[in-house]
């Protein structure tokens, strides 16, 4: 059986008991006037930089739904092919965020249905974090997991292989790069790529900012009026505004999940704590801020991008 995580930004497999062996973008690149497909994964990344007008690069899934159908086919099919090389038609177990409704389950069904499946197991997230993390799924034991990734945050109340509770917001690191760049146009007037965005919030932005840091950062950008080349100092206290909705809704989210804990899950999470993954929980003091908003100690994840896709490997019998 075959393990698959199409995610808004990356593409990731494994095969049933050996881990995760394949990571691509989730990039298809199309001609902007006929709608031809021109490149899929790590060749269409390549346009991401210098990439003509006539081009357009599109993230076929966001939070869950399948935005472009036949981008986001093309992408399973080529995991299939990369992880699968026989003439037969495996068998695949696929991550999904939590809380997906029934429409959208039989949609991602059918999408690795024509891609070249046989059958598919669709496994939610958290469920998936949590097998990855490290945590032993055998005890049903309480736990609070977040799998916060470039589309989405998934968070779920799991006790061994069961869901009690979840949620998914469509609150993910493209998210924060898109409000990053309307922040720099609004403030400054200057127009940056998604690629300049994701820089900066890796370089500057905090979930728990030092006031008076002293932080800056020059930026390169074009003015929005008149075109032309710009250069901008930005402080972290000014650039982490753009942040603060973000926390906001990511702790009211995690409030709303501890408040739906029974006293014998609620006694559980005080010694299982929080389990924090995804390539967005890297972001700067996201474990700080989660153990100020819950009072739960956050545990360290090894590889935190891949622990869906690692749990899911071994997740499938």
């Amino acid at each position: 059986m075959l393990a698959l995580e199409l995610g808004s930004s990356w593409l990731r497999g494994g095969r049933k008991g050996e881990g995760p062996t394949l990571s691509v973008p989730s990039l298809v690149a199309r001609d902007a006037n006929s709608l031809k497909q021109i490149a899929l994964g790590e060749e269409a990344a390549q346009f991401r930089t210098g990439s003509p007008a006539a081009l357009q690069l599109i993230h076929p899934v966001r939070a869950g739904r399948i935005l472009d159908w036949a981008g986001a086919r093309s992408l399973v099919k080529l995991a299939i092919s990369r992880l699968h090389k026989k003439r037969s038609k495996p068998p695949v177990a696929m991550v999904v965020p939590a809380q997906l409704t029934l429409v959208q389950r039989r949609a991602w069904k059918q999408l690795a249905s024509e891609a070249g499946a046989a059958e598919t197991e669709l496994v939610e997230a958290p469920l998936c974090a949590a097998a990855g993390c490290g945590c032993d799924i055998s005890r049903p034991l309480g736990r609070l997991v977040l799998d916060w990734g470039g589309g989405c945050l998934s968070l779920g109340l799991v006790a061994g292989r069961q869901m009690l509770a979840g949620e998914c917001l469509e609150l993910g690191g493209l998210d924060i790069d898109a409000a990053l760049v309307r922040w720099l146009r609004q403030q400054f007037g200057l127009l940056v790529s998604p690629a300049q965005a994701e820089d900066i919030k890796i370089a500057m932005l905090t979930a728990l900012a030092a006031p008076g840091s002293g932080r800056h950062m020059e930026i390169t950008g074009f003015g929005a009026i008149d075109g032309l080349p710009q250069v901008q100092e930005i402080t972290q206290e000014n650039v982490q505004t753009a942040l603060e909705p973000f926390l906001i809704r990511l702790r009211e989210a995690l409030l709303r999940l501890v408040a739906q804990a029974t006293p014998e899950v609620s006694a559980d999470l005080l010694e299982e704590g929080i389990w924090c993954c995804g390539g967005s929980s890297q972001l700067q003091g996201v474990s700080e801020f989660l153990e100020q908003v819950s009072g739960l100690r956050v545990l360290s994840v090894t590889s935190p991008e891949q622990a869906a896709i690692r749990g899911l490997c071994d997740w499938i019998r």
